[in-house]
């Protein structure tokens, strides 16, 4: 490892901060590392061979995803916004299709994406719930 650029590349970041000649972690670099510090700790165990694939398979499942799954949880909700908007203009703009067959189609796949991304939604949260 090259010391002298990683350390350049933190200062860059902004995530180490000059105080009196000497470095320490900025605010936002203390919110890293406290929130990889179950992962950092895992690595530090001295004379035990530690390999997260096979000795923790779960890992990943822990409270390192839980701003995955609620990031998810937002990206559907705006999606289901998207959806409720694009049915609206569905139904109020009839002539839109060539018949009201086919309108009718489209917005049952409307209603369709709505309850799959609510799916989604309630998946994500009993996730988090378990993790929680």
């Amino acid at each position: 490892m090259n010391v002298p650029k990683v350390t350049q590349k933190f200062i860059d970041k902004g995530w180490l901060v000059q105080e009196d000649d000497r470095y320490f972690l900025s605010k936002e670099a203390n919110q890293v590392t406290d929130f990889y510090s179950d992962l950092w700790e895992m690595h530090q165990a001295d004379n035990f061979p530690i390999c997260l694939d096979e000795d923790f398979p779960n890992w990943n499942h822990g409270k390192l995803l839980i701003t995955f799954y609620k990031n998810d949880i937002d990206f559907q909700n705006k999606l289901i916004d998207y959806y409720h908007k694009l049915e609206s203009f569905y139904k109020n703009n009839p002539k839109f299709f060539s018949d009201k067959q086919m309108q009718n189609n489209h917005i049952q796949e409307i209603e369709q994406s709505v309850i799959e991304a609510q799916n989604v939604i309630d998946k994500n949260k009993k996730i988090i719930k378990a993790i929680e």
